[in-house]
């Protein structure tokens, strides 16, 4: 083999090797796009949302998902989409939370009796829906 075939040879390794680099950022920027920064953008929009009244609408309906996340987390459907858990879906997710632990003591079932009757039944909320780009959500605001 000659220096000249030798050296070709790297070259065409070197060559390869960049057209593999491009590809893969040309992957990897899309990808940290949708996962990182349209959520963030996102929530920063629905907060700005939430400080107008008028952007809060009454009319939510969530729905116990029959299903579980990680570690037995209820998952629920907000206006027939999901599954998600209360913490994907509410603004104030904490707030969210303990209001849906009094709703479930103040309606005198059992847990599990309460989330078998809003399989079917709405508990209603108030929510607000955005659109980030050309992704469109809802994020619950209150209970009702």
């Amino acid at each position: 083999m000659t220096v000249d075939e030798q050296t070709s040879k790297e070259h065409r390794k070197e060559r390869i090797a960049y057209i593999f680099a491009y590809i893969l950022l040309a992957l990897f920027i899309p990808f940290v796009f949708v996962i990182a920064v349209i959520p963030m953008i996102s929530s920063m929009q629905v907060a700005q949302l939430a400080k107008n009244p008028k952007n809060i609408r009454d009319n939510g309906c969530l729905l116990y998902a029959n299903k579980t996340a990680k570690h037995g987390i209820p998952m629920f459907y907000l206006n027939q989409k999901g599954p998600y858990t209360l913490r994907q879906l509410a603004i104030k997710p904490d707030d969210l939370s303990r209001k849906m632990g009094k709703l479930i003591d103040d309606s005198g079932l059992s847990y599990h009796e309460f989330l078998h009757i809003h399989t079917k039944e709405c508990i209603k909320v108030r929510y607000i829906h955005s659109k980030t780009l050309w992704i469109s959500g809802d994020d619950i605001y209150d209970l009702q």
